[in-house]
C-alpha cells in the first residue's frame, strides 16, 4: 500500500498526470522521480517537482535568450562578411584598375601591395610582371625602331643609283650602329676602286687599333686561304684586337679581300660574340652589296658606251642632246653640237687592215676626250664619225673647241701596227647651235651634218659652221 511520507506540494488530491507530471489541488507539477530501498528495504519514491508555469516562463527566458545569443552571432557574422567582402571587392577592383592600365599601356602606377597576406604577395607579383612586360615592350619597341631605321638604310642604299661607294659607307654606319662604335674605316685594295671611308672619332688610340685589328683580319684571310679546303672561301669572324684598352674589330670586304678590309674600334668594352657575329655577317653583306653594285654599274656603263673607243654610244648620245635641248628651253641656254668624221678612213683599213683602223678610232677619241671640257659629252656617232655635245655653247665656242680637235688630230702621229712608220690622219668638222642654227634636236643635227660635209668638199682637215637660221618673227 502506498503511503505519502513527506512533501511540500500543500495538501490536496494528488493525481498523477503522465511520467514525470502530477496534479495536486489542481495545480500541474512537472518533475523528476527516482525509487530507491528503504531502510526496511521497501521501495520508497522520492520526486522534485516545479509548478508547470514557472518552469514553462523559465524554459521560455533561456529560449529567448539563446535566440538573441544566436541572432547576435549572425548579425555578427554577416557584418564580418560585408567587411571582408568589401575589402576583396577593392582589391579585386584596383586589380582590374591596374590590368586596364596595362592594357592601354600605361605601367606608371603600380598596384599597392602593403603587408604580408595572399593579396599583397599577388600585388608584388603583379607589380613584377608589369615591370617585365613594360621590359619586353621597350625592347620590342627598340627593335622595331632598329627594323625601321634598317628598312630605311636598304631603301637609301637603292636610292642611291646602286653607287658602290654609297653602299660602303652605309655599310660602315650600319656597323658602327650596330656595334655601338665609336670609331669605323673601311680601307679599300688597288682592285677595289672605292673611295676610303672614315666614320666617328679620329682619336690615335682607336686608329691604332683599327690598323691592328685590320693586319689580324687579313692575316686570318690568308692562313684560311693556305688551309687545304673550301674554307678560304668561307666568310668567317676576325679574332678581336685590345690595345691600350681599346677594343677593335676588322673583317675582309670580298671571299679574296679584293675590295678591301672594314673595321669598327670602342674603348673600354670588349666586344661581344653577337657583335662580331652581326659585323662579320654585316661585312658579308657590304661585300655582296657592293660587288653587286659594281656588276651593275659596269653593265650600265657597257650600255651607254662603245666599246672600242670608250665614248658614249649613239644610243647614248641622243640622250645626252635630247636633255640638253629640253634644259636649253626651259632656261633659255645655248647648246652646241660638234660632228666630225676621220678624213680617208676607208684608205687606212684597206692599206693598213682593220686592227689599224681601231687604232685610229681608239687615238682620236682620246683626243676627243683630252680637249672636251668635264659638261662636254663625247660620243662615237657611227663607224668613222664622232660627235660632242657642249651644254652652254653658243656657235662660236663649238668653233673653238672644234678646231682645237681637229689641230690636235693632225698633231697625231699614230704608229703603224706592222712597225713600219707612223699613219698620218686628219678629220673634218661640222658645228652648229641652238638656237642659232637650229629650232629642235633634229635640226641641230642636220645643220652640223651639212655643215661637216661642206668642209668633205672644201679639201677636207677643216671646221665649216651650220647656216643660221631666220630669227622667229
Amino acid at each position: 500500500e502506498r503511503a505519502l511520507l513527506a512533501s511540500t506540494l500543500g495538501r490536496g488530491d494528488r493525481k498523477p498526470v503522465s511520467p514525470g507530471e502530477l496534479r495536486v489541488g489542481g495545480r500541474l507539477y512537472r518533475g523528476r522521480s527516482l525509487r530507491v530501498s528503504g531502510a526496511d528495504r521497501s521501495p520508497v519514491a522520492i520526486g522534485v517537482f516545479e509548478e508547470s508555469s514557472g518552469l514553462t516562463r523559465a524554459i521560455a527566458r533561456a529560449r529567448t535568450a539563446v535566440l538573441g545569443a544566436v541572432l547576435v552571432l549572425i548579425a555578427l557574422a554577416l557584418a564580418f562578411a560585408i567587411y571582408i567582402v568589401r575589402g576583396l571587392q577593392a582589391q579585386i577592383g584596383e586589380f582590374l584598375a591596374a590590368a586596364r592600365r596595362l592594357r592601354k599601356g600605361d605601367f606608371s602606377r603600380p598596384v599597392e601591395a602593403e603587408g604580408k597576406d595572399e593579396f599583397a604577395l599577388l600585388g608584388k607579383e603583379f607589380n613584377k610582371m608589369s615591370e617585365q612586360l613594360s621590359a619586353k615592350i621597350e625592347q620590342v619597341e627598340r627593335e622595331r625602331r632598329e627594323v625601321e631605321r634598317t628598312l630605311r638604310r636598304v631603301g637609301e642604299a637603292f636610292a642611291a643609283a646602286l653607287d658602290p661607294d654609297e653602299r660602303l659607307a652605309l655599310a660602315l654606319e650600319m656597323a658602327s650602329d650596330a656595334c655601338a662604335a665609336e670609331a669605323a674605316r673601311a680601307v679599300p685594295s688597288e682592285r677595289g676602286k672605292l673611295r676610303p671611308a672614315r666614320l666617328g672619332r679620329d682619336e690615335p688610340r682607336l686608329q691604332a687599333a683599327l690598323e691592328l685589328a685590320e693586319s689580324a683580319a687579313l692575316e686570318i684571310r690568308r692562313e684560311r686561304a693556305r688551309a687545304p679546303s673550301d674554307a678560304a672561301t668561307q666568310p668567317g669572324r676576325s679574332a678581336p684586337v685590345e690595345l691600350a684598352g681599346v677594343y677593335a674589330l676588322a673583317a675582309p670586304l670580298g671571299a679574296h679581300d679584293e675590295l678591301g678590309v672594314i673595321s669598327i674600334a670602342r674603348r673600354g668594352l670588349a666586344f661581344s660574340d653577337s657583335e662580331r657575329d652581326q659585323f662579320a655577317s654585316l661585312a658579308v653583306s657590304a661585300a655582296v652589296a657592293i660587288e653587286t653594285a659594281n656588276l651593275h654599274k659596269t653593265v650600265e656603263q657597257q650600255s651607254v658606251t662603245d666599246e672600242l673607243t670608250g665614248l658614249d654610244n649613239v644610243r647614248q648620245f641622243h640622250r645626252n642632246l635630247h636633255g640638253e635641248v629640253e634644259r636649253s628651253r626651259r632656261f633659255a641656254t645655248e647648246v652646241g653640237l660638234v660632228m666630225m668624221d676621220i678624213d680617208n678612213f676607208k684608205r687606212v683599213n684597206d692599206s693598213y687592215g682593220h686592227q689599224q683602223g681601231d687604232l685610229v678610232l681608239e687615238r682620236v677619241a682620246r683626243v676627243l676626250q683630252q680637249v672636251s671640257r668635264d659638261i662636254d659629252q663625247p660620243a662615237r656617232y657611227g663607224g668613222e664619225e664622232m660627235a660632242i655635245v657642249l651644254p652652254q655653247t653658243d656657235l662660236e665656242g663649238a668653233l673653238n673647241l672644234a678646231e682645237r680637235v681637229r689641230a690636235g688630230i693632225e698633231a697625231l702621229a699614230i704608229e703603224r701596227v706592222d712597225g713600219d712608220g707612223t699613219v698620218p690622219v686628219t678629220a673634218s668638222f661640222g658645228v652648229s647651235s641652238l638656237p642659232e642654227s637650229a629650232g629642235g634636236e633634229e635640226a641641230l643635227i642636220a645643220a652640223a651634218d651639212a655643215a661637216l660635209y661642206r668642209a668633205k668638199r672644201a679639201g677636207k682637215n677643216r671646221v665649216e659652221r651650220a647656216e643660221p637660221v631666220p630669227a622667229p618673227r
